[in-house]
């Protein structure tokens, strides 16, 4: 489990996210933000042939889930506020992001 903390216009986010083991080819990952007053909870599903194509051909756990706190805290917002299809449309393009950001910050 990886966890973080985010402070947007005042507001203190906790993010954790976690991997679960992958079933029939598909990475799922498990995130919940939590604040003052609430926790939400919410689910990202990508297929094997992403994860390996896209992400991590050693499909790395530690580092799996490095990506995914990673699109949590760029997209928090998003998350919070967008419709479930909105989020489900862009996945893929934000753990191609969170990747390029971690790679480039790796290499600094």
């Amino acid at each position: 489990m990886n966890k973080a903390q985010k402070i947007i216009n005042g507001v203190r986010y906790n993010l954790e996210v976690w991997m679960m083991n992958p079933i029939n080819g598909v990475y799922r990952f498990g995130a919940q933000v939590f604040t003052s007053n609430k926790i939400q909870s919410f689910s990202m599903r990508l297929i094997e042939e992403f994860i390996e194509d896209e992400i991590d051909n050693d499909k790395r756990k530690t580092y799996l889930e490095q990506v995914a706190l990673c699109v949590v805290k760029n997209h928090i917002i998003d998350f919070l506020t967008s419709n479930k299809h909105a989020i489900i449309t862009n996945l893929g393009y934000w753990f191609k992001e969170a990747k390029r950001q971690i790679d480039k910050e790796t290499k600094e």
